[in-house]
């Protein structure tokens, strides 16, 4: 939750980022007002480049008020996916113009939705994308969805504030905003003391509402902290913690220290382990892996089928069956090392981690689940390897800090027995809890069946370590 805006200009300096097409229909007075550039002949949307796979509406409202002096506020990414002549290269927002006296320059003119003609856009797609999008919007204006109608930050606005005002804190007039879409929102607001955040989700995220809520009243500690719930919009109003995000000048301490949290915060969980189950955590206990290995790999087998891209080569049918049986042995002797299931946080990404002078707070918690606890650290080490890689030392140190807590109870024997043998299990636990393997592999998205390959491959090369 930490992405910084980002100007076009340095978007467009940057060679190694690569950007999308995005037109905007900015709309105001209840989408009754469309802005629209103007030329002699010809009516167009206005245009703007971002990059391609990071949040859009950061960069969308930065442009809107850097390119043309215009405060907005993204509603929702628009479907054209039924228009024929739009480009699969073109993206289409819909925001909404907040400033009421705001004046366009003059290639802008605000245009009654209504009286717009087809022929201003001399046969452009846009046209049509527009006339879907305003019907779109009115359909969410009549009440269908939580974030996408017009005026809705205002009244989200006054809800932070009065959750604020019990709190003894102040609302300001400065936000950013993250994430749009009917039901799903995340803005950061300034207040009269530390930033806090809303955040809420709709399907196919909507556990995370129920996961984030029972973390913050079980484990404070670890979690941000919760000033307010809204059940009706699935969503909460949170402290931005204090601490700094784990990246490539962290120092070795704060790894550390993250590492020690980690392992306090699993053994806190191993209590309410039912609990977590029941409020939505991902199912990763060993006997459960076991029994979805076979159908795991079954998809595997087709997904390496259907590759149509000569390299990486596709793992043969013996290269996959001995990872499977590896695999199953893995399980075998994890269960037999006896160490109980756990809070599991696969996200462990940099961005997803807070270092505060005394502890760590960790964010983001829908991937997550109830397993070996020793998963989570595995993918704490991978985040020291990537962001670290002139330090190959640093993740033994890492470790260490995160054997320590453990060994209270556990012996050094057994966590090192069971470190052999956890990640070729991380690997497959990561796409059971968070990828669509379960899928028919001809309906998996590119990108879901690029990476379950890349875990595959993942999985081949720690079954040959462990066969050596």
């Amino acid at each position: 939750m930490n992405e910084e805006i980002l100007s076009a200009k340095s978007s467009q300096r940057s060679l190694q980022v690569a950007t999308v097409s995005c037109r905007l229909i900015v709309t105001r007075a209840g989408n009754s007002q469309v802005l629209l550039m103007r030329n002699a002949a010809t009516a167009g949307l206005p245009r703007v480049e971002i990059p391609e796979w990071e949040r859009a509406a950061p960069h969308l409202t930065g442009l809107m008020r850097e390119n043309w002096g215009a405060r907005t506020i993204c509603l929702f990414r628009a479907g054209v996916e039924d228009i024929k002549e739009c480009s699969s290269q073109t993206r289409y927002y819909v925001l909404e113009a907040l400033d009421t006296d705001w004046t366009p320059p003059r290639e802008m003119a605000w245009h009654p939705a209504g009286e717009i003609d087809d022929e201003d856009f001399q046969r452009s797609p846009d046209f049509e994308v527009l006339t879907s999008v305003l019907a779109q919007a009115a359909s969410y204006n009549r009440g269908s969805c939580f974030f996408a109608y017009s005026g809705y930050l205002e009244k989200l606005r006054a809800w932070v504030a009065a959750r604020l005002k019990e709190h003894g804190l102040t609302l300001g007039d400065d936000w950013t905003q993250y994430n749009m879409g009917p039901f799903f929102c995340l803005i950061r607001f300034a207040t009269d003391g530390l930033d806090v955040w809303f955040k809420a989700v709709g399907e196919p995220n909507l556990r995370e509402y129920s996961m984030t809520t029972k973390l913050a009243e079980l484990y404070p500690a670890y979690v941000p902290g919760i000033l307010g719930v809204h059940p009706e919009w699935h969503g909460w109003l949170m402290r931005d913690a204090s601490g700094g995000h784990l990246d490539a000048r962290c120092d070795l301490r704060l790894w550390e220290r993250a590492a020690e949290s980690l392992a306090l915060l699993q053994l806190a969980s191993v209590a309410d382990r039912d609990i977590l189950l029941a409020t939505g955590f991902a199912d990763l206990r060993l006997d459960y892996l076991d029994k979805a290995a076979d159908f795991f790999f079954a998809a595997i087998v087709d997904l390496m089928a259907l590759q149509t891209v000569s390299y990486p080569r596709p793992l043969t049918g013996l290269q996959l069956e001995i990872t499977k049986i590896q695999l199953k042995r893995s399980l075998q002797v994890l269960e037999e090392i006896g160490l109980p299931d756990a809070l599991v946080h696969l996200d462990l990404s940099s961005g997803n981690i807070l270092v505060c002078p005394d502890r760590a707070v960790f964010l983001d918690w829908l991937h997550a689940g109830i397993g070996l606890p020793l998963l989570a650290v595995e993918y704490l080490l991978s985040l020291v390897q990537r962001l670290r890689p002139d330090e190959p030392n640093w993740p033994g140190t890492v470790l260490e800090a995160y054997r320590r807590v453990w060994e209270a109870q556990y012996s050094s024997d057994q966590l090192t027995r069971a470190l052999r043998f956890t990640p070729i299990v991380a690997a497959m636990a990561f796409a059971v809890a968070c990828l669509d393997w379960r899928k028919d592999p001809q309906d998996l998205s590119i990108h879901s069946a690029k990476l379950l390959r890349s875990i595959a491959r993942r999985m081949y090369a720690e079954a040959v370590k462990l066969q050596q």
